[in-house]
């Protein structure tokens, strides 16, 4: 059991990584044609970050069905261990277990030990996808003329 929840956990890890990847080389793609290119394309460039986009909102698609079943192997493995370490005190293996209060120091970003590690992909892959679109807008209404003109 160990290994499917390690495999589930690598995978939505490499998920993120090849998202942040290919999106991140779609953006920039417009800015590294040749002049050439530029000169043959040109709307075209555009579409690039547009599937930047497509490939985000596909990434947050597979994610939500990965987090789903590493959320099923995550309480299968608790409890497994749970029964294997039957002589602790034991919690209903199938609610999420608080973690244990820290000492009162002051810790900016305490509250996001609260947060699940799901959510945190996923507002990662939303910020993405925000920075995403607002990089296309930018694009589009801005930069555009400038990368294909070379004002």
């Amino acid at each position: 059991m160990w290994e499917e929840y390690r495999y589930r956990h690598d995978m939505v890890w490499r998920l993120a990584f090849r998202v942040t990847a290919v999106a991140a080389a779609l953006l920039i793609a417009p800015f590294l044609a040749d002049e050439s290119v530029r000169r043959n394309v040109t709307w075209a460039l555009v579409f690039l970050p547009v599937l930047a986009i497509v490939v985000i909102l596909g990434g947050m698609f597979v994610l939500q069905s990965e987090l789903g079943h590493l959320d099923h192997i995550k309480n299968a493995y608790r409890c497994a261990q749970n029964d294997a370490l039957s002589y602790l005190p034991q919690p209903d293996c199938w609610t999420p277990h608080p973690l244990p209060p820290k000492p009162s120091r002051f810790r900016p970003l305490s509250w996001l030990r609260s947060v699940k590690f799901g959510e945190r992909v996923y507002a990662y892959l939303t910020a993405l996808l925000l920075l995403a679109l607002v990089y296309v807008g930018l694009f589009v209404g801005v930069w555009y003329d400038k990368v294909l003109n070379g004002h």
